[in-house]
């Protein structure tokens, strides 16, 4: 048989170069990213002089705060799969300075510095605004739902609820009086079902408590509509306004996820009804986030002042003075008491007014009566307003393909809305620094292809 193949002895020494930092080519992300994390302020994730002293060093905030860029950066989120990619990947192991990290520290770090974690975000912005890529001129938003860490099936009604407390202190009960009985109480046992799951309890508590809170408003509600009603009965000649309607919601039927409590029933356009939060994003033409959030509310029409303001706040914090003079939205955010009230001559608003067409009928019998269009209806008419529009997809739904199809987060690691809004933000600032990579390696191999070109003869 022909012997004619390259190959090599698996025990041979030094088969990778000493040096770590040659492991990899120059132009890798692993280099920018280690580079840019050495450059950022991290001094909100060192520890206390306190804790330093005692017990055994901790892992190096700056090790850990490049890897979870970089695995966020390749779409894995995972603090388990990142333990094993820190032992078996080369690029993870020089991230991790051969550290390997155990997948508890790593879960630990995200937990215990979400808010240092958080703060990356306006940092890494600002970096992109040095680089000439957050130009603000004209801004999109939208937003898509995000799986929660926590199963539709787990939710449950405000009667279930009640009924599963009220059967944990028949059995308390049951159990002193067993311990009274047989003289075996020590004073610091609980019942089985509490003392298994402790956690579970104080969520469930915790569902409870928002669906109390949901059940009084509802029942508000209802008697301000009953007294609305009582009134209208009352009166004598024509009514004005609508007729109130009756309160569509049972409390008793309310429901709360006892594994998220926090997050909620959402419809998806691909799955159908989800446990999710509406995670939000503005973003510029050159698809930098400049503003990101998450909200507990399925629709959008209420997002756009927050969504300005968050924007605000995040462009503040990276020392930004700019602010966007047109802002691009879907209909869903059509909200013209909203848009009334940011009416401001730096900042111009296209998106399509929402009207419902009504079935009122002229009196004499013709045509459905159809209300004449608004100053701002005519605006949307315009060619200038019809080619703005067209840009929105091509500025906001490449970035949700880009975080969601394409490095695969589609459902929060955490659990909590502060926690989901951390991880959301770490999940924008690592778009924005991959952005940021290319554009930096794409002007770097331009250059080097300028020279080589001058330095050619004719």
């Amino acid at each position: 048989m022909a012997n004619f193949y390259k190959t090599k002895h698996r025990t041979q020494s030094f088969l990778l170069p000493p040096n770590m930092m040659d492991w990899l080519p120059e132009d890798d992300i692993v280099y920018f990213l280690i580079e840019t994390v050495e450059a950022l302020d991290l001094s909100a994730f060192e520890r206390s002089l306190e804790k330093d002293s005692r017990g055994r060093p901790g892992l190096d905030p700056r090790i850990m705060a490049a890897l979870l860029l970089y695995a966020y950066c390749q779409g894995e989120r995972s603090s388990r799969k990142i333990e094993q990619l820190c032992v078996r990947d080369v690029a993870y192991r020089v991230v991790s300075a051969q550290l390997f990290p155990d997948h508890t520290s790593i879960a630990r770090f995200r937990k215990e510095h979400g808010a240092a974690l958080e703060d990356l975000f306006p940092k890494i912005l600002l970096l992109c605004k040095n680089a000439g890529l957050a130009k603000l001129g004209r801004v999109a938003l939208d937003g898509t739902k995000i799986k929660a860490n926590a199963a539709l099936d787990d939710n449950r009604t405000l009667s279930h609820l009640r009924e599963e407390v009220k059967g944990w202190m028949s059995e308390a009960e049951a159990t002193d009086r067993e311990e009274n009985r047989t003289g075996t109480d020590d004073g610091n046992r609980l019942p089985s079902a509490l003392a298994r799951k402790d956690e579970r309890k104080s969520r469930i508590r915790k569902c409870l408590a928002d669906l109390e809170a949901k059940a009084e408003r509802l029942e508000r509600e209802k008697e301000e509509k009953a007294e609305k009603r009582t009134e209208r009965e009352e009166t004598s000649g024509p009514l004005r306004g609508r007729k109130p309607k009756e309160a569509p919601v049972d409390p008793d039927t309310l429901k709360a996820n006892t594994t998220d409590p926090e997050s909620r029933i959402m419809k998806s356009r691909k799955e159908g009804y989800v446990q999710a939060y509406n995670a939000q994003i503005v973003v510029t033409e050159d698809q930098i986030i400049v503003g990101a959030e998450i909200t507990q509310e399925a629709n959008d029409q209420h997002q756009l002042l927050p969504m300005l303001e968050a924007t605000r706040r995040t462009l503040k914090t990276a020392g930004m003075d700019e602010t966007p003079r047109e802002v691009v939205a879907d209909t869903g955010y059509w909200n013209e008491a909203a848009i009334a009230k940011e009416k401001t001559e730096t900042t111009e608003f296209f998106l399509n007014p929402f009207r419902k067409t009504r079935g009122r009928k002229r009196k004499e019998g013709g045509e459905p009566k159809k209300k004449p269009p608004t100053p701002f209806e005519e605006k949307m008419r315009s060619d200038r307003a019809r080619e703005i529009l067209k840009r929105r997809g091509a500025m906001v739904e490449g970035v949700f393909g880009q975080i969601k199809t394409v490095c695969g987060a589609t459902r929060f690691m955490r659990r909590g809305l502060a926690a989901c809004a951390s991880e959301w933000k770490l999940i924008c600032a690592a778009h924005n620094l991959l952005k940021l990579w290319r554009a930096v390696n794409k002007r770097r191999k331009e250059a080097i292809s300028c020279l080589a070109s001058a330095s050619c003869p004719g």
